[in-house]
């Protein structure tokens, strides 16, 4: 089966503006403060620090935001980026250690299925014509 398979790599600095702009969008996401993050897991969950002000009391907590989760801030984030992502794409993320990779496979064969493509021609090329 073809695929088309593309890596979105994203630095650390990315993530947290992506997490900060999810956050924005959904409040119950993460409580609002300054967000750093701490670690990335293989599986792309992250843990975050979050300085939290409450007038003239601030408190540090620290979370767990699971890879499901941090999927859908970075796909939020390349629709707020102008990134295209395929809608019928598969999504996955790899964590690094300097950021997260978002993976996205799509099976080409799903495009030629229905459509009036003819690879004949194309089969029965020589080695010349097939590189013109």
């Amino acid at each position: 089966m073809v695929q088309e398979v593309r890596h979105l790599f994203f630095t650390t600095k990315e993530v947290i503006d992506a997490l900060d702009g999810f956050r924005a969008r959904h409040k119950e996401f993460l409580p609002a403060g300054v967000i750093r993050l701490k670690g990335v897991a293989k599986d792309g969950s992250v843990r975050v620090e979050i300085d939290m002000s409450y007038g003239v009391r601030s408190q540090r907590g620290s979370f767990d935001i699971a890879s499901n989760d941090v999927l859908r801030s970075l796909i939020c984030a390349c629709s707020d980026l102008g990134i295209p992502l395929p809608r019928e794409g598969k999504k996955s993320l790899a964590g690094s250690v300097a950021g997260v990779v978002l993976k996205v496979r799509v099976d080409l064969a799903a495009f030629a299925e229905g459509n009036d493509v003819s690879l004949d021609a194309f089969e029965h090329a020589t080695p010349l014509e097939k590189a013109s």
